[in-house]
């Protein structure tokens, strides 16, 4: 019977527990956290990439060389798409390149690259160019435009190109309800 209830009881903590929560890091006394999100993957940044505050585990992320950037509100992450050089070299200025890991990539707007929501920078222009001849063998992992899940990338995962810009999907779903309102999901908004 004790056995039963305390089974029961670890059950209804792992249901009351969202499956996929982002949380604050562990930190030291004074200073701002950073966010661990459901890909076990820490944030780059330890206070918004934007606006310079505290970080919200509310707000999801947006991947840059498959590393996550996160922000302090809904705002946030708009801006930060239009143009994220700046922002990204200021964090990270020495980011690894997806296609060539051992040499940095070029923080430049000029040569970055969106698949779905997600940025890429390269350290040449021949690793852009590999990249683009094939993104699934480098952004293994992505974000889907329309549910904000992260994924693994397959040969098989729906994908279509909007306005010049790859998008690949988690599901059929949300391949087909990206197709009813390509325009709001096309770019990331607030939330």
């Amino acid at each position: 019977m004790l056995r039963a209830a305390f089974v029961l009881l670890l059950l209804s903590m792992t249901l009351a527990t969202p499956a996929h929560a982002q949380r604050y890091a562990p930190h030291k006394d004074g200073e701002l956290p950073r966010i661990i999100f459901p890909d076990s993957l820490v944030s780059l940044n330890d206070k918004c990439a934007v606006a310079k505050r505290k970080l919200s585990t509310l707000i999801d992320p947006i991947y840059v060389n498959q590393l996550p950037i996160a922000f302090c509100c809904a705002p946030c992450p708009a801006i930060f798409s239009r143009n994220p050089a700046p922002y990204v070299k200021a964090i990270a200025p020495k980011l690894p390149c997806v296609v060539n890991p051992a040499r940095a990539a070029v923080i430049d707007s000029a040569g970055a690259v969106f698949v779905d929501h997600d940025v890429f920078f390269f350290s040449d222009v021949k690793a852009r160019a590999a990249f683009l001849a094939d993104p699934l063998k480098y952004a293994r992992h992505l974000t889907d435009p329309v549910s904000q899940v992260r994924f693994a990338t397959t040969a098989k995962s729906p994908h279509l190109v909007y306005h010049g810009r790859n998008y690949y999907f988690e599901s059929p779903d949300t391949f087909a309800q990206f197709q009813t309102n390509e325009r709001a999901y096309a770019v990331r908004g607030g939330e």
